[in-house]
């Protein structure tokens, strides 16, 4: 018997624990409904407290927008002005720097243009000196050779053994027998 009253009391005890949580839940639920109904009536009283906006009150609405965008505006003047103070010092150091290297630039088109004319002298001058044909040319290398072949030297046509101090002897040679002639020729 003990066994059949534990079973009985067990089953008996399940439907209390079922009521107990079912009644628990629907005491949550009424008072989350009492909580809504609450709200729904506080939102209610202050919608009827608060008057409808009238078109006279959108006029107001606009005059504090003008007021708001007055003092946005302020600001951002002061932001214009150290934005064209940061402009202009920027656009005086760009200036200053394009000057530098005009300045530069300058100097050294007067370099070049000193140089040129130096150069347009200089091509001039040698234009004008009458400069030796090849064959008056090949006629002064074989005399050379000539000459110093009756000093002992190959006396060949080929050039070998010109040196530097062998061409300036001959051309001493050279210019005093010229000028030995013109003297006597002015002598006379």
């Amino acid at each position: 018997m003990s066994t059949l009253t534990i079973s009985i009391a067990t089953n008996l005890a399940l439907p209390r624990r079922l009521i107990v949580i079912v009644s628990s839940v629907k005491v949550e639920n009424f008072v989350l409904l009492l909580v809504i109904l609450g709200y729904v009536m506080l939102f209610g009283s202050l919608a009827e407290d608060s008057p409808v906006n009238t078109p006279s009150e959108y006029g107001d609405l606009s005059g504090q927008t003008a007021k708001v965008e007055s003092e946005m505006k302020k600001p951002s003047g002061v932001i214009d002005r150290k934005i064209e103070n940061a402009i202009g010092k920027l656009r005086k150091e760009l200036s200053d720097k394009i000057e530098r290297k005009t300045r530069t630039l300058e100097a050294m088109v007067r370099k070049l243009q000193s140089k040129s004319e130096g150069l347009d002298a200089s091509s001039s001058e040698l234009k004008s000196t009458t400069s030796l044909s090849k064959i008056e040319f090949k006629k002064l290398v074989h005399e050379f050779n000539k000459a110093k072949g009756s000093d002992g030297g190959s006396g060949g046509d080929s050039g070998e053994g010109m040196n530097l101090d062998a061409i300036r002897a001959y051309a001493r040679d050279v210019v005093l027998k010229e000028i030995g002639m013109h003297g006597d020729a002015s002598a006379l």
